[in-house]
C-alpha cells in the first residue's frame, strides 16, 4: 500500500507466463519530481513483492485533476 498512490488507470496482461502492468497514478502538479520518483519507486516495489508473476510495470504520472476526469468518464460510462 501506498497512501501517496491513487490510481487512476491500471492495466495488465499476460505475455507468456509473465504479467506486463501499465499503471498511471495521480499527483499533485506541484509535487517535486524528486518526490513523484520516491512516490513510483515504492509503487513498484509494493508491486513486485506482491506479484511473483510480474516482470514489468509502467508506471506513468498524471495531474491530480486527471484522476477527476477519469472518475467522471467511468460514472458516465457505468450509467448507461
Amino acid at each position: 500500500h501506498v497512501p501517496a498512490a491513487r490510481i487512476v488507470d491500471a492495466k495488465a496482461r499476460w505475455i507468456g507466463h509473465k504479467l506486463h502492468a501499465d499503471i498511471a497514478i495521480a499527483v499533485e502538479e506541484s509535487l517535486p519530481v524528486c518526490e513523484a520518483k520516491k512516490i513510483t519507486a515504492a509503487l513498484e516495489h509494493e508491486l513486485f513483492e506482491h506479484m511473483p508473476a510480474l516482470a514489468a510495470a509502467n508506471i506513468r504520472l498524471a495531474s491530480a485533476d486527471a484522476d477527476h476526469r477519469h472518475e467522471h468518464a467511468h460514472g458516465e460510462h457505468d450509467s448507461h
